[in-house]
């Protein structure tokens, strides 16, 4: 028959099948729970959800990754259907910690088509951290959004053009300083994250917030310093 059912009765629906369908609605990036914690030398992932390339995990209960060396570490969720899952052992995916000196030394994450015809590969990168005297989380967990809904500006920013900040909660918590920056697509509603970078980011200088605006963020400072953004990302 041309039509094979899928979701219907007395029909069987494979982990390809409900990969595909998710693949094609959501971004890969954490549905609940997964928060980061980091001790002495152990990244902590506690419970939760988290989807790539359309297929739902779980983490029953914290997970400690052990982190070692210095600079930067990558770390990645791999995803190979090759390898065996069966009703009491599953082994098709884990998560894998790199090193590296830059974050332009990471090697590309594997993509394949998993949700296809044939077995593969798919890596996806769930967080990264820096080292500045300790572990510090430096990018943090996504979430899985619908494809259009996430507005992401990767593109290095530097701000240097700081203005007066005279009042409210920003300023009550010594944030004196404040400087807008151009977010097409952003909503006075939308949440989000701004990734600094590492030497702006373990400054103490900056807030670890920021406020919202029609197609504009707006950050906060201590300090007249000059600052580089690596990553902007906002959603609903």
């Amino acid at each position: 028959m041309a039509i094979k059912g899928v979701v219907f009765d007395n029909q069987t629906v494979t982990a390809k099948d409900h990969g595909r369908l998710f693949e094609k609605m959501l971004d890969d990036g954490v549905i609940e729970g997964c928060t980061l914690s980091v001790s002495d030398n152990t990244l902590n992932i506690s419970a939760g959800y988290f989807i790539c390339a359309g297929r739902l995990m779980k983490i029953n209960s914290n997970e400690q990754l052990p982190l070692s060396g210095s600079g930067y570490i990558r770390v990645k969720v791999v995803i190979d259907t090759s390898l065996p899952s069966t009703a009491d052992s599953f082994s098709q995916a884990v998560f894998v910690t790199e090193n590296a000196d830059s974050m332009s030394e990471f090697s590309s994450l594997v993509k394949e088509d998993i949700n296809g015809s044939t077995t593969g590969v798919y890596e996806y990168a769930f967080c990264y951290l820096y080292y500045d005297s300790g572990w510090t989380v430096y990018r943090d967990l996504e979430q899985a959004l619908n494809h259009e809904d996430r507005v992401v500006i990767t593109t290095a920013t530097t701000v240097s053009s700081w203005t007066a900040n005279s009042s409210g909660t920003y300023y009550n918590a010594g944030y004196v300083y404040k400087a807008e920056i151009t977010v097409p697509g952003c909503k006075n509603s939308y949440t989000g994250g701004v990734i600094f970078g590492p030497t702006s980011a373990s400054s103490g200088a900056l807030a670890p917030s920021f406020e919202t605006g029609t197609n504009t963020i707006t950050i906060y400072s201590k300090t007249q310093t000059t600052v580089t953004i690596n990553r902007i990302e906002v959603h609903p």
